[in-house]
């Protein structure tokens, strides 16, 4: 069973992914957060999950933040998670760049079965 953590706030983002998992992913085994906060309280304990599908635009703690906290930590391992961003724009994707994010990729909201499978398969 392959883990994924998804922080996405968005009801109706966070229902296309759900959606997505049960229809097209029955081996991975989603764990949804409202906010990058509530991520991190996660993350301070294993298991780890084996990547995280993230939106950069959430309240309390965003997607930068997050970020900041992998990049930052002793684990190896978990500084080491393959992180996909969940992006609405462009602009957004340059920033997150552009701040030294290092995502493995972009994948474009409203949410897209394919590019979702894709880009898991492309880079997991």
């Amino acid at each position: 069973m392959i883990r994924a953590y998804i922080a996405e706030d968005d009801p109706l983002d966070r229902k296309d992914v759900e959606m997505t998992f049960e229809e097209s992913l029955p081996g991975h085994k989603p764990t949804f957060f409202e906010n990058g906060e509530t991520l991190i309280a996660r993350l301070n304990e294993p298991p780890f999950p084996d990547y995280i599908l993230l939106d950069m635009g959430m309240p309390v703690v965003d997607g930068f933040e997050v970020f900041s906290f992998l990049s930052k930590h002793r684990d190896e391992k978990l500084r080491n998670i393959p992180v996909l961003v969940m992006s609405s724009s462009k602009a957004h994707e340059e920033i997150v760049v552009e701040k030294g994010c290092s995502p493995v990729a972009f994948v474009r909201k409203p949410l897209s079965s394919n590019e979702l499978l894709n880009a898991l398969d492309a880079h997991l």
